[in-house]
């Protein structure tokens, strides 16, 4: 596909898949957030939470609760040919989304959806956050206050969770956000999304790549994470804090949370990555908390 190969050149700033999961140079990267730690009460499964939910610390406004628990990160999906339109699709990177490996979180709060228009522009004019790029981005327009803020460079994303006293959440934290402790393949379970022939859409999710438009945010509530987490497949992909860089090359950001082409792209294990000082039409965040 063309217009695949175009937009996933490094010069350009946009997303592409984050090679060598496994590789021990990306097991060293960085994270800006805390060093995910062994926490207590593990959620005994991903749909419901138990106990300790109803026991949890309040989260600020918009924020959802995330227990203590183990799960496990990475999946082998990149060996079925199924999660790939086209076979220029499918990633060239042998170690995508690999190994797999158990990770051990203690509980926070993340936003429930993306970070909007108009808290963006909230921060802005107080003065404590950057303006972002315009060039055929979204936020600028008209009517766009309740969709996911774009064109966001990595830094102006950190700035805006400081600013409001969070962080942006680290990669392992964003994919036990989206997919629990039941190693589910998306958010709403293991059914892969459904496409609609008539409206030229998914069922479960907003469809953004590769030129949008977006979606106001929340608006697919029946097909959440299984904790309350909305928008964790499809609209914008979003920042993490985990850095990646090539052992001879560039580094960029992780992200998580494409919305195609390919259903591979959707899935909640799908790790991606971009040029961090570029704001990308296609890239929003959310922020986190520590407890």
């Amino acid at each position: 596909m063309a217009l695949l190969a175009c937009l996933l050149l490094w010069g350009g700033g946009s997303a592409r898949s984050a090679p060598g999961a496994g590789a021990e140079q990306n097991r060293a990267a960085k994270d800006v957030g805390p060093t995910p730690a062994a926490g207590k009460g593990a959620a005994r499964d991903a749909g419901v939470v138990g106990s300790e939910a109803r026991q949890q610390v309040a989260c600020p406004a918009g924020m959802s609760y995330l227990p203590a628990a183990t799960f496990t990160m990475g999946s082998n999906d990149k060996k079925n040919k199924k999660f790939w339109l086209e076979s220029e699709d499918a990633p060239e990177w042998t170690g995508l989304d690999e190994p797999v490996h158990k990770v051990s979180l203690a509980a926070f709060c993340m936003d429930t959806t993306e970070v909007t228009v108009i808290a963006y522009r909230a921060c802005m004019r107080g003065g404590k956050c950057a303006t972002p790029e315009k060039d055929q981005c979204a936020w600028p327009k008209p009517k766009m206050d309740d969709r996911p803020m774009d064109c966001i460079t990595w830094a102006q994303a950190d700035q805006y969770c400081r600013a409001m006293e969070k962080r942006l959440p680290t990669e392992e934290e964003w994919e036990y956000g989206a997919r629990g402790t039941d190693r589910r393949r998306y958010p709403w379970g293991n059914q892969d999304p459904s496409y609609d022939t008539k409206a030229y859409r998914y069922r479960e999710l907003c469809v953004t790549y590769p030129n949008g438009p977006s979606c106001p945010v929340g608006q697919y509530k029946q097909f959440a994470s299984p904790f309350g987490l909305l928008d964790m497949a499809g609209n914008l992909s979003e920042w993490t804090s985990r850095e990646y860089c090539y052992p001879k090359g560039q580094c960029g950001r992780v992200i998580r949370g494409e919305s195609g082409p390919s259903l591979g792209d959707m899935r909640s294990a799908h790790r991606g990555y971009a040029n961090a000082s570029y704001g990308n039409a296609l890239i929003g965040f959310r922020c986190a908390l520590s407890l």
